[in-house]
């Protein structure tokens, strides 16, 4: 047997048909190759794989080069290993990482996110977030998240390239709108007057924002190309309507799209955004921010000097939600993901057992066993309830559904 160590960072060099089963710690013996991970990797701070390599029973003289390659593979890349620190890595400093894309182009790009209220807080959503950035998302980029957190709740939590802004009260409306969350959804409307107020983000152009409970599942390059190819995310005439990308929202007839994941271009989104809040500034009672996101939607439609378009985005193999355990499960066997999970974390998530989600997340994020002990990243995250319908109309007697004559109800007020 020949050995030689692969840098998990160089993880490209293994075959791709085994490349999943590596990053699960399975023995694999296959087309004469045997691969494990070395018993030493957690005591180093750079984690490796040991590759065996059964060659099979040729001439003696095959069998010496091959050794003599193998040998020199082994010295060298050991002895780079040897010079490591022992240092402990940062928790959401990827095992896996090889960023992928074209480093030019994705410096002009950054993920952006926003967190408020006490109990996303307490949550580990945004630490699930950005290592599936990192990781399955194989994106080594600017990472903003703007919150209401107090500031030590994020310190030295993430890597150099995650950048946490504290949101401003102002920008809150507190009190106004009648279901809490819709003030800290506006913040979505904010996000490039955020961008502009650090020095550290004046090269994005790209902005992409996705909810905390999402996850990326696969490379971020893939997404971004995909879309740009399709919709053309990344190419808005400078001549033409504003744009803003979203997907369709597969759970309900009601809404227009999702805004859960939005492309945004930095400059050429901004009068969708604009308009986006003055719609909901202009409905305190709507309980979700789709509904405004109709309003600009119809409008835009009715008057082509609006200034404005909202693009619907198909699903396709880039967003899935977690709709029931067997689809996690199914996930799991394929060993494949989409490009972003939408996890579900309210009153739906309760219906999952703990061991299932908890087995799932894991797998996304390739969280290794200390990982999942100190961290608990894989755990079930279940918020308080969202605005339903019942919750809305009790905030709002005078807006309550009632029976038409006909007997159906009448939704019209929720855009129904």
């Amino acid at each position: 047997k020949l050995k030689a160590i692969f840098f998990r960072y160089d993880i490209d060099f293994i075959p791709p048909w085994c490349e999943k089963k590596i990053l699960k710690g399975r023995l694999i013996k296959k087309r004469n190759i045997i691969i494990q991970q070395d018993p030493f990797e957690t005591n180093r701070s750079i984690d490796f794989i040991m590759v065996s390599f059964q060659a099979p029973a040729k001439r003696d003289k095959t069998r010496r080069n091959k050794n003599l390659i193998g040998l020199v593979l082994f010295c060298v890349v050991y002895a780079l290993v040897s010079v490591v620190s022992d240092t402990p890595q940062n928790i959401t400093t990827s095992r896996f990482l090889r960023s992928e894309g074209n480093d030019a182009e994705n410096s002009k790009r950054a993920i952006a996110m926003i967190s408020f209220g006490e109990s996303a807080a307490k949550s580990t959503l945004v630490e699930r977030a950005v290592l599936s950035i990192r990781r399955r998302g194989k994106f080594d980029g600017q990472v903003v998240l703007i919150t209401d957190a107090p500031e030590e709740r994020y310190d030295g939590a993430f890597d150099e390239n995650v950048i946490v802004m504290q949101s401003k009260d102002e920008d809150m409306k507190i009190g106004y709108f009648y279901d809490e969350a819709m003030k800290y959804k506006r913040y979505k409307t904010l996000i490039p007057q955020y961008f502009d107020s650090e020095p550290d983000l004046d090269e994005i152009e790209h902005i992409y924002y996705m909810d905390i409970d999402m996850m990326m599942g696969a490379p971020f390059q893939s997404l971004v190309n995909g879309l740009d190819e399709k919709y053309g995310t990344e190419s808005i005439p400078s001549d033409g309507n504003d744009k803003i990308f979203m997907f369709s929202d597969p759970l309900s007839a009601t809404y227009v799209v999702n805004s859960g994941f939005i492309a945004l271009d930095r400059e050429k989104s901004r009068r969708c955004l604009e308009s986006w809040r003055k719609e909901m500034d202009a409905n305190p009672g709507f309980p979700k921010d789709q509904l405004s996101l109709n309003e600009v939607f119809e409008k835009s439609g009715e008057d082509e000097n609006y200034g404005c378009e909202i693009v619907p985005m198909e699903h396709e193999n880039y967003l899935r939600y977690t709709v029931n355990e067997s689809f996690m499960l199914n996930m799991m066997d394929e060993e494949v993901y989409p490009n972003l999970i939408h996890i579900y974390n309210s009153c739906k998530a309760e219906k999952f057992s703990e061991t299932s989600t908890e087995l799932f997340v894991s797998d996304v994020l390739m969280l290794s066993e200390e990982e999942k002990a100190k961290h608990g990243y894989g755990k079930a995250v279940i918020t308080p309830s969202k605005t339903d319908w019942e919750s809305t109309q009790r905030r709002l007697p005078e807006l309550a559904v009632e029976e038409e004559d006909d007997g159906h109800e009448d939704l019209t007020y929720f855009g129904a």
